[in-house]
């Protein structure tokens, strides 16, 4: 079954967008709704705080967007306290196999290369990156590893990193079946709009040749 919204997701992500505590402005709350239901999933990230401000900040993003499919950054203990609908593992995280005794939803894990790719080979996703140059990772270029992270696994791969609707069509068959953007979305005088102009672009038949295989047994 597939649905985009909810706390259960069983299609291939197509647009996942990033909500980084950090950047959030206040602006961003009125921009959220309309943003949430054009993704198929939020992860919500917040490296700086403690779990106790982050779970707070979870929980409003949560009252303002119930419908939304929520992936929590790093911190099992604020995915179960909020009963996300995700949880999403840096690289050098506890496998993700391993995870799944702790935590009973989406698993997504950050792969940067063919060895990340197999450690956590059971993620229900992986995310690599950076696609692009971006602001979180000033002076650094792009990672040149996508080819060797999609030839890895079977699970689906999404980019992130530097990624708006100007440049995403330079992902186009490549192997990948979504992708993750930040910036892309919320510093757009239009979030809604740039978000909806991402995700189809990455719908397209051609945009997504060569993706991996969803096996809906398995999930």
């Amino acid at each position: 079954m597939s649905s985009r919204r909810g706390q259960t997701l069983r299609a291939l992500p197509a647009l996942v967008v990033l909500v980084d505590r950090p950047r959030w402005a206040e602006a961003c709350w009125s921009a959220l709704p309309a943003v949430a239901r054009e993704a198929d999933a939020l992860i919500l990230r917040d490296k700086e705080s403690p779990p106790r401000k982050l779970l707070a900040w979870v929980l409003r993003i949560k009252e303002r967007v119930p419908d939304a499919a929520l992936w929590v950054d790093g911190s099992l203990s604020v995915a179960l306290a909020s009963e996300a609908a995700g949880l999403h593992l840096p690289a050098a995280h506890v496998a993700a196999s391993t995870m799944r005794s702790f935590w009973p939803g989406w698993i997504s894990a950050a792969a940067h290369d063919a060895g990340e790719a197999l450690w956590h080979r059971e993620a229900d996703c992986l995310i690599w990156g950076h696609a692009f140059m971006t602001r979180s990772k000033p002076g650094l270029f792009p990672r040149q590893t996508l080819s060797e992270v999609v030839q890895a696994t079977t699970r689906p791969v999404l980019a992130i990193g530097g990624i708006n609707a100007e440049n995403c069509c330079q992902l186009s068959g490549l192997g990948l079946s979504g992708v993750v953007v930040g910036d892309g979305v919320w510093l757009s005088p239009d979030p809604a709009a740039a978000a909806r102009s991402i995700r189809e672009a990455v719908l397209a038949p051609s945009w997504r040749a060569g993706g991996g295989e969803w096996d809906d047994a398995n999930h």
